[in-house]
C-alpha cells in the first residue's frame, strides 16, 4: 500500500481532532483505547505538518486527561509501540510519556503485565528512558501478591522465576541496582540542620591530620571560619546514606515529591517479598546481599526484620557450602565502596554518600570474615580511619573499625602492612590518647553536640569525655563502648607488634604505654591490654641496649608495688601487672640475665598466686621446668653432684658434693657473684652483717626464692671447680637469711646453704671471729621448732666448733654448755632419779632446746675425738647414756643417734667395769637388778 501523501495525512488528523473534540466524557476512554496509539504512531511522519497536527491532538488529549484522573490508556498497546525497535525514535519517546500515564491508571494485574514486557532489554535503552521504566518496575511489581492474584493460585504468569529480564544479566543488573537505590532511599535520614562547633583541641587536629594523610575527608572546623568572621560555606542538600542527588532525582523522578513513609515501607517491604521468591538460579545470592544488607538496617522496623531474615537464610557465608563467598574480590570492593561512598574523582552531585553508622557496622561484620577484604589497600586504611575519625562517626562504629584494624593487622600480607602499619599504628595511639572519642562525632557529623575537645556523647546516653582520667581510677561511667574501643585498639596493637615489630621495638615508649594501661584501663578492658602486653614481649624480645635498660626499669616499677596502698579496683589492675612483668622477666631476656632473675626472685615471693608461680618458672632452667632438683622443697638443692653415689659412710642427707663427677658444658646459669652483686646494689644492707633480730631485705617467699636461685647458681659456677673462697658475699647473704624473723622453711634451706658451705669451702668460716659469730647464730637455730632444721643446724655447729679459738677450749665450753641444757646427768632437766639413779622418768622445760642442745652436744663431740680431753669425752657419753634410758622416746632417740657419732669419729680410752666374780646366787640376781648410777663409769 502507497504511503499517505501530506493532505491525507492532514485530513486523517483533522477528522480525528475533529471528533474527539465532539466526544463528550462517557464516551472518551472508548475513543482513546483506539485513537491514541494511532496517533502517537503519527509523530514518525516525514511531514512536518503532521507531525504539529498531532500535537495539537495529543494537547487536547492531555488537557481531557487532566479532567478524568481516573481515566484508563490503552497500556498494552502503548507498550507494544514503544518496544518496537522498527519505529522511530521520536515514535518511541511519546510512546514512553504515555505510558507513565497510562500506568498510574491500570489495575495491578495488568501494570505487572505490561512492565514485564517494557523491562526486557532495558539496559540497552537510554538512560533516561530506562529510568522511567526502573521507576515504574518499582511500582508494578513491589505489590502484594494477593494483588496479583497469586495467592492459592497456580497461575505461573507473575512467577519471579519465568521473568525474562531476570534471565539476562545485564538487564537484572541494572534493576538490582535501581532496587538497591530504592531501599537506601530514606527521606527521614537527611542531614541535620548545621550548629554551630567551638574551635577543636589540639588532640583532635593531630587525629584529623592522621586522617587526612590516610585518605579519609574529616568535617571542616567551623570555630576557625567563625572567629575570621567569614561567611558560611552554601549548604549543599545533603542525600540519604548510600545515595548521590543525582540517584535521589532518578528515584523521585520530575516531580521530585518524597512518598509517603508508610507507602515506602510497604513498597520496600513487597520488593524484598519479591526477591524471597526469586529461587538462587534466577537471582544469584552474591547479587541480593547488599540490598538485604541494607534492609537490615532500614528504620522501618518491619522491613529490618524481613531483610536481616532473607540476610540470614538467603546469603550465609559462615557455613561449610556458603551462599556468598566473601573471598570473592568483586564482593570485597562492593563492600568497601558502599562503607565509603563514591570515588572522589566522581562529580559531588553524582557521588554516593557514605553508608549509614548502622550500615557500615554490618559492613564491617563482613569485612572482618574476608582475608580478600584486609589486603584492599588503601580501602582498608580509609575504611579504618573514618570509622575513627570521619564524619559522624559513633563510639560503636569506632570500636567497629578498630575491629577491622585487628582483621587487617592480623591477615594483610606482609607487602600490604608496610604500607598501612604506620598510618594504623599513628591512629591508633591517637585514639587512645584522646579517650577512645573522636572528633568527628560532633552536631557538624549528624551526633550528639561535641564538647571541647572533641568528645561526644556515647549512644546510651554516658559521655566518652574524660575516658582516661575515668580509667585510672578504675570509675564505672566508662560506657561500654568506649570500652570496647578501647579494647579493640590494644588488640589492633598487639597484632602490629607481632606483624611489624620494627614498629615499636625502637624504642621502650610503646611498652610503657602498655603497662600504664595495665593500671589505669577499667576491667572491661584490661585483657586486651594484657593480650597486647603479650604480643609486644615476643617483639621485644632480645632487644638490648638503651631499650633493655628502659624496660628493666619499667618491669621493676611494675612488680615491686605491694607495698603502696591501693583500693580495692587498682589493686586488682596492679595484680594483673605484676603478673604480666613477671612473664616479661620470664620471657624477654636470656637466663644468665641478672637483672631479669631478680624480678623472677620478687615475683616469687607476690601475694597472688599465679604471679609467685610465673616467678619460679622464671627461676628455673630453661628446658628443665619440671626438673625436681630446683624444686622449691626444703632439702632441694644440694651442691652440684649431689644426685652423684657419694663415698661410702657418708650421711646422704646432709652432706654436700665430693667434686665427684665428669665436667659438663657451661651453665646456662648465671654468676653467683654477679647475682649477689646485684641484689647487694638493689638492697646495700646485704654487704653487712646483721644480728639475730634483724629483718629479712625481701618479703619471706621472695627471699627464699634468692636463696634457692643463688644456691643454684653457686653450684653451678662452682661446680669442678678448684676454688678455694665462696662467692663473694655468699656468707652474709646466708646470715640475713638465718635471723628470726625468717619463715621456717627459709631458716631450714639456709641452715643447709650454710653447712654446704662450711663443708665445700671451709675458709668461709677460718676466721675466728666468724667462726664464733656463726656457731652463735646456729645455735639459736639448733632449738628451732623444725625438726630438720634442728638437725642440720646441731651438725653445723659440729663443724664449726672446729674453727673456734682457742682450741680445743672454746670447743669444750660449747660442749659443757650444751650438755647442762640437755639436761646433764638427768638432773637439771628436771627429771628426778627414780631407785635406779639417774634415769629420766619425766621431762621439764622446752623440748625442742633439750633436743637441739643433745644433737648439737653429739657433734661437738664426735668433732672433737682426739684433739678434746678424754674426760671430756667421757662425761658426755656419761650424760647421752643416760639420755637414752628416758621414756620420753624422741630424747631417747637423740641420745642414741649423739652416742652413734661418737662411736663412728673413735672412741678413747674407756675405764672398762670389774670383771664379773664367783659370787652367790644373791648377789648376782641384784647385780643383775641394779643398774650402775649415771655418775658412773658406762660399759660400752
Amino acid at each position: 500500500m502507497a504511503p499517505a501523501s501530506e493532505a491525507e495525512e492532514l485530513a486523517a488528523l483533522d477528522k480525528a481532532l475533529t471528533a474527539l473534540g465532539f466526544t463528550d466524557d462517557a464516551k472518551l476512554e472508548r475513543v482513546l483505547h483506539v485513537l491514541t496509539p494511532r496517533v502517537v504512531e503519527q509523530m514518525g511522519s516525514q511531514f512536518a505538518s503532521s507531525q504539529k497536527k498531532t500535537m495539537q491532538i495529543l494537547a487536547h488529549v492531555n488537557k481531557r486527561l487532566t479532567a478524568q484522573p481516573s481515566m484508563k490508556l490503552p497500556l498494552t498497546a502503548l507498550v507494544t509501540l514503544y518496544c518496537d525497535d522498527t519505529k522511530p525514535q521520536i515514535v518511541k519517546n511519546f510512546a514512553l510519556v504515555y505510558v507513565e500515564r497510562a500506568f498510574q491508571r491500570a489495575d495491578a494485574r495488568e501494570k505487572a503485565r505490561e512492565i514485564l514486557r517494557a523491562l526486557n532489554g532495558v539496559a540497552a535503552r537510554s538512560p533516561a528512558h530506562a529510568e522511567i521504566i526502573l521507576r515504574a518496575a518499582i511500582t508494578g511489581l513491589a505489590v502484594p501478591e494477593k494483588d496479583l492474584g497469586m495467592a492459592g493460585s497456580s497461575d505461573d504468569e507473575f512467577d519471579v522465576n519465568t521473568f525474562s529480564f531476570l534471565k539476562q544479566p545485564p538487564d537484572r543488573a541494572l534493576f538490582l541496582k535501581h532496587a538497591l537505590e530504592y531501599l537506601l532511599y530514606q527521606p527521614n535520614s537527611f542531614g541535620h540542620a548545621p550548629v554551630a562547633a567551638p574551635a577543636p583541641s589540639p588532640a583532635v587536629v593531630a587525629m584529623r591530620a592522621v586522617a587526612n594523610v590516610a585518605g579519609v575527608v574529616t568535617p571542616p572546623d567551623g570555630g576557625a571560619e567563625a572567629s575570621a568572621g567569614a561567611a558560611a560555606p552554601p549548604q549543599v542538600t545533603a542525600s540519604p546514606p548510600g545515595l548521590s542527588q543525582t540517584s535521589v532525582a532518578r528515584l523521585l523522578g520530575l516531580t521530585g515529591t518524597a512518598p509517603a513513609t508508610r507507602d515506602l515501607a510497604e513498597k520496600k517491604l513487597n520488593l524484598l517479598h519479591l526477591f524471597r521468591r526469586a529461587s538462587d538460579t534466577t537471582v544469584p545470592p552474591p547479587e541480593l546481599l547488599m540490598l538485604y544488607l541494607v534492609a537490615s538496617t532500614d528504620a522501618d522496623h518491619e522491613v529490618q526484620k524481613l531483610g536481616e531474615d532473607l540476610l540470614r537464610r538467603r546469603c550465609a557465608w559462615d557455613t561449610n557450602r556458603p551462599l556468598v563467598n566473601l573471598e570473592d574480590e568483586k564482593i570485597a570492593r562492593s563492600l568497601y565502596r558502599a562503607f565509603l561512598g563514591g570515588d572522589q574523582t566522581v562529580p559531588e552531585i553524582a557521588r554516593a554518600t557514605p553508608a549509614s553508622p548502622a550500615m557500615k557496622i554490618k559492613l564491617v561484620n563482613l569485612l572482618c570474615r574476608s582475608v580478600t577484604a584486609a589486603n584492599l589497600f588503601p580501602y582498608t586504611v580509609q575504611a579504618i580511619f573514618t570509622c575513627l575519625y570521619g564524619e559522624g562517626t559513633t563510639t560503636r562504629l569506632k570500636a567497629a573499625g578498630m575491629e577491622l584494624a585487628v582483621w587487617v593487622l592480623r591477615h594483610a600480607t606482609d607487602a600490604q602492612l608496610k604500607q598501612a602499619s604506620p598510618l594504623l599504628l599513628s591512629g591508633m595511639l591517637k585514639l587512645l590518647d584522646n579517650g577512645g572519642a573522636g572528633g568527628g562525632s560532633g552536631a557538624a557529623g549528624g551526633g550528639a553536640p561535641a564538647t571541647v575537645g572533641g568528645e561526644g556523647t556515647a549512644p546510651d546516653g554516658g559521655t566518652e569525655a574524660s575516658t582516661t582520667a575515668a580509667a585510672s581510677t578504675g570509675a564505672s561511667n566508662v560506657t561500654a563502648g568506649v570500652a570496647s574501643l578501647r579494647g579493640f585498639c590494644y588488640q589492633a596493637l598487639g597484632q602490629l607488634s607481632v606483624r611489624t615489630p620494627e614498629l615499636v621495638t625502637g624504642t621502650a615508649d610503646i611498652a610503657s604505654r602498655v603497662f600504664g594501661a595495665l593500671a589505669s584501663e577499667p576491667e572491661a578492658v584490661r585483657v586486651s591490654v594484657q593480650g597486647a602486653a603479650r604480643s609486644l614481649a615476643r617483639a621485644y624480645k632480645g632487644c638490648g641496649g638503651a631499650v633493655a635498660m628502659a624496660i628493666e626499669g619499667l618491669l621493676l616499677s611494675s612488680i615491686d608495688t605491694q607495698g603502696s596502698a591501693l583500693s580495692t579496683v587498682s589493686a586488682g589492675a596492679e595484680n594483673g601487672r605484676r603478673l604480666i612483668a613477671a612473664q616479661w622477666a620470664r620471657e624477654l631476656f636470656p637466663f644468665d640475665h641478672v637483672p631479669a632473675r631478680y624480678l623472677c626472685i620478687v615475683a616469687a615471693g607476690d601475694a597472688k598466686a599465679d604471679v609467685r608461680e610465673e616467678g619460679r618458672l622464671g627461676l628455673k632452667q630453661p628446658g628443665g621446668e619440671d626438673d625436681k632438683e630446683f624444686s622449691f622443697g626444703k632439702r632441694a638443692g644440694n651442691f652440684a653432684g649431689a644426685d652423684k653415689p657419694t663415698e661410702e659412710g657418708v650421711d646422704t642427707e646432709m652432706a654436700t658434693a665430693n667434686g665427684l663427677g665428669e665436667a659438663t658444658e657451661k651453665s646456662p646459669f648465671p654468676f653467683a657473684t654477679a647475682v649477689l652483686a646485684y641484689m647487694r646494689g638493689r638492697h646495700p644492707e646485704l654487704a653487712n652483717s646483721v644480728p639475730l633480730n634483724a629483718r629479712t631485705p625481701l618479703p619471706p617467699l621472695a627471699m627464699r626464692a634468692a636463696l634457692e636461685f643463688t644456691k643454684r647458681c653457686v653450684e653451678e659456677e662452682t661446680n669442678d671447680s678448684v676454688a678455694v673462697d665462696a662467692p663473694e658475699g655468699y656468707r652474709v647473704f646466708l646470715e640475713h637469711c638465718l635471723v628470726k624473723a625468717a619463715s621456717p622453711e627459709l631458716t631450714g634451706s639456709a641452715v643447709v646453704a650454710t653447712l654446704q658451705l662450711a663443708e665445700r669451702f671451709p675458709s668461709t668460716f677460718a676466721d675466728p671471729t666468724r667462726a664464733r659469730d656463726a656457731t652463735t647464730r646456729v645455735r639459736h637455730f639448733a632449738s628451732h621448732v623444725d625438726a630438720p632444721t634442728r638437725r642440720i643446724a646441731s651438725k653445723l655447729c659440729g663443724v664449726l666448733a672446729r674453727s673456734l679459738t682457742p682450741a680445743p677450749g672454746a670447743a669444750v665450753t660449747l660442749l659443757d654448755e650444751l650438755l647442762a641444757l640437755a639436761g646433764e646427768g638427768g638432773v637439771s632437766a628436771g627429771g628426778a632419779k627414780d631407785d635406779r639413779g639417774g634415769v629420766f622418768d619425766s621431762v621439764h622445760g622446752r623440748f625442742e632446746h633439750q633436743d637441739g642442745a643433745l644433737r648439737a652436744a653429739g657433734f661437738v663431740a664426735a668433732s672433737g675425738v682426739g684433739s678434746f680431753p678424754d674426760d671430756a669425752i667421757v662425761k658426755a657419753i656419761n650424760a647421752f647414756v643416760a639420755v637414752a634410758g628416758c621414756k620420753n622416746l624422741t630424747l631417747a632417740g637423740t641420745a642414741a643417734e649423739a652416742i652413734g657419732h661418737v662411736g663412728l669419729a673413735g672412741l678413747p680410752a674407756l675405764p672398762r667395769a670389774p670383771a664379773v666374780s664367783e659370787t652367790t646366787g644373791a648377789e648376782t640376781d641384784a647385780k643383775k637388778t641394779v643398774p650402775p648410777p649415771p655418775g658412773g663409769t658406762a660399759d660400752l
